[in-house]
């Protein structure tokens, strides 16, 4: 627990603080009275010239991006430091914060509120002192309020800067404010809107705050106006819970290194169960059951260890025996697995044989087709489809065949020695026919695909003949064609050429004739 005077201490020098921080302020109102009168002037005018209501020096920044790496022990090396009293101390401005994001003071502009306007320092001005950050702050406080100021006043003014849970008025004229979080999350970020961008902390926020004067509606009476002071405030809640949460990163770390020390650590043994009546007893039935395999490793381990003796060798002599009927168990189930298989290699071999015949009448189909009564009308693109298919129907079919063979050859050479000296003759045999049979049905299978070969060459040379008549019929047909009209052009030359003959003699005719007649005297 943390110590209670520690905490007293804590809470007397943060009020003798903000006695001093009140009493400093009073004199700061009174010698920039003349000053205030300037910015009254400034503040009519830019009333006047339409600007927006704009929050002073807000830069942008990734909604959502965390303040520090508290919780994620893998960065507190890399961010803030470690405080032997405090633990962890995220990242912060621990002197006289500067302008937010680098802007000049200049920059900042008038805000305009509900009830009050925020007029900005003198660019000129020093910047306000603010004392070292405590770890944890989610507190200010703000002096040098005006008398006439209200709860809802200051709530409307700080909470642009984020969430406050709790605003602590007091008579002179100065407040604590205490905001929900020391920094904006994701979850915090998207409740809030885009009136919250800005930086991540809330109360580096309202520090820049600090130096403006406000001013209650527009009047200028000394109750109704202040010049802000916002500093860190040392709170003894926002101690303790920052101290909560570093316990909590702490115990989160210890966590994570018991986690990865029990990843890391070898598995122990299984535990070695001992001899006794009791567990004898369970063992024996367990080595009736499924569970054979784990018991007889026990009846092994027990046996390796000597605690077989005299007064316990009964009991390991009906273990023994349990053991040893177990194989006929084993047997049994040896013979039923090849009562199944020799089943299914039965099916298998119907199956098989259904399947040949079905792969014979699909090869009876294109071979009907390949006809020449059928294959004189299709065209030449079904035609190539039709061989194709049926040379695929041949090649799956000759393999299923061999397959179907080898297998017959293998169930008959997995004959038992006596069974195989016996049958030695009849197994010659059946090999002998089973070749023949192959041959004889390779042959017949060659000479059916030759005849098939022939037939479809015969289709394909009677097609081309076919063809060849067409063209040739078609090729005399145009021929004559032209030829009548080479024809027709030629007689019609014949007699163009005779007419123009006529007509340059009867030309010639009347010239004559014009020559003859005499011209007549004037």
């Amino acid at each position: 627990m943390s110590n209670p005077f520690a905490f007293l201490g804590l809470q007397i020098g943060a009020q003798e603080a903000d006695r001093r921080a009140v009493s400093r302020f009073d004199e700061s109102r009174r010698d920039n009275r003349e000053q205030d009168l300037d910015m009254d002037k400034q503040g009519s005018e830019y009333n006047h010239s339409g600007h927006e209501e704009l929050i002073p020096g807000i830069p942008g920044w990734v909604p959502g991006m965390p303040a520090g790496p508290i919780g994620d022990p893998m960065l507190m090396a890399a961010y803030g430091g470690f405080n032997p009293q405090f633990g962890f101390i995220p990242p912060g401005p621990p002197g006289p914060p500067g302008p937010p994001g680098g802007l000049a003071p200049s920059q900042k502009e008038i805000i305009h509120c509900k009830e009050c306007t925020l007029f900005p320092p003198n660019p000129n001005a020093p910047l306000p002192s603010t004392r070292e950050r405590p770890p944890g702050c989610r507190t200010i406080f703000v002096g040098g309020l005006p008398d006439k100021i209200t709860e809802e006043m200051v709530d409307d003014v700080f909470g642009r800067c984020g969430p406050i849970v709790s605003v602590r008025m007091s008579k002179k004229n100065f407040c604590h404010i205490r905001y929900e979080a020391e920094t904006i999350d994701n979850e915090v970020w998207m409740r809030l809107g885009e009136n919250y961008i800005g930086y991540n902390v809330f109360v580096n926020r309202s520090l820049d705050l600090s130096g403006y004067r406000i001013r209650i509606g527009s009047n200028t009476d000394h109750e109704y106006t202040g010049r802000l002071h916002v500093d860190f405030a040392q709170a003894r809640d926002d101690l303790y819970e920052w101290e909560c949460a570093q316990r909590a990163v702490m115990r989160e770390m210890r966590h994570r290194q018991r986690m990865e020390q029990d990843r890391l650590r070898p598995p122990s043994p299984p535990p070695v169960i001992h001899y006794s009546e009791h567990e004898a007893t369970m063992v024996g039935e367990q080595l009736k059951t499924d569970a054979f395999y784990k018991a007889s490793t026990l009846v092994i381990q027990w046996l390796e260890r000597g605690d077989c003796n005299r007064r316990t060798a009964t009991t390991f002599y009906h273990m023994i025996q349990t053991t040893n009927s177990h194989v006929r168990r084993l047997m049994n189930e040896k013979q039923g697995f090849e009562q199944e298989a020799a089943e299914f290699k039965e099916k298998m071999k119907q199956r098989m044989q259904c399947l040949l015949t079905e792969f014979d009448q699909i090869d009876r189909v294109f071979s009907a087709s390949c006809k020449q009564r059928a294959w004189d009308h299709f065209s030449k693109a079904q035609r190539k489809n039709i061989d194709l298919w049926r040379k695929q129907c041949q090649e799956i079919k000759a393999s299923n065949l061999e397959e179907f063979l080898s297998d017959r050859q293998e169930d008959e050479m997995e004959m038992s020695d006596s069974e195989e000296a016996a049958s030695a003759p009849k197994r010659q045999k059946t090999e002998e026919n089973l070749v023949t049979q192959a041959q004889m049905h390779a042959q017949t299978m060659q000479l059916h695909n030759l005849r098939e070969d022939n037939d479809q060459l015969t289709c394909q040379v009677d097609a081309y003949k076919n063809e060849n008549e067409v063209l040739k019929s078609e090729h005399t047909e145009a021929m004559t064609y032209k030829d009548n009209q080479l024809r027709t052009i030629q007689a019609a030359m014949e007699a163009m050429q005779k007419q123009m003959l006529e007509d340059q003699q009867k030309l010639k005719d009347t010239l004559e004739q014009m020559e003859k007649v005499p011209l007549l005297e004037p």
